[in-house]
């Protein structure tokens, strides 16, 4: 009798391991943040444009890397992020130490199948209808040079602002 009760007790720990190592192992499958957030600036003299920037750091929420569905830049880190509303798609944008042309490069080899152009300055690509895309109402990746973010992340070189249909 003792002996079937071991047993028993035996039985359902493996279960019960197994279970436990089994979630372990697919939670990082279910949820990949995008990206990891920049680091908040010091603000020692109590600059606005710095105040502004930790604002918004603040307020960003990490989207999932599927949710997002495009590859982020590596090691790119997320600045701003925004919630899809009124026809508009959600954005996220990070900031990359890498120079402009390098980042274009890597989206050219990731996003093959996408259009891409020059809209009044910033590089854009887009699927669909152009006009869409620079109103923010389908999926588009704008790169730019991040030199007005300068306060925000001294080293970034990129910004990386990718539109998204959640």
């Amino acid at each position: 009798m003792l002996l079937l009760f071991f047993n028993k007790l035996l039985s359902t720990m493996k279960t019960f391991f197994s279970f436990i190592v089994l979630l372990l192992f697919s939670i990082p499958i279910i949820a990949q943040p995008f990206a990891p957030k920049i680091d908040p600036p010091n603000n020692p003299n109590n600059d606005a444009e710095i105040a502004l920037a930790i604002q918004i750091l603040q307020g960003v929420t990490v989207p999932d890397r599927k949710e997002v569905g495009i590859s982020p830049y590596p090691d790119a880190k997320i600045f701003q992020t925004t919630v899809a509303q009124s026809g508009m798609v959600a954005t996220v944008r990070l900031f990359s130490a890498d120079d402009v042309n390098t980042v274009l490069e890597y989206y050219k080899k990731e996003l093959i199948d996408w259009k891409f152009k020059d809209l009044y300055g910033a590089n854009t690509f887009f699927k669909g209808d152009e006009m869409k895309a620079m109103m923010a109402q389908e999926p588009f990746i704008q790169i730019i040079s991040s030199e007005m973010f300068t306060k925000t992340m001294p080293t970034a070189k990129t910004a990386i602002t990718i539109g998204y249909n959640p």
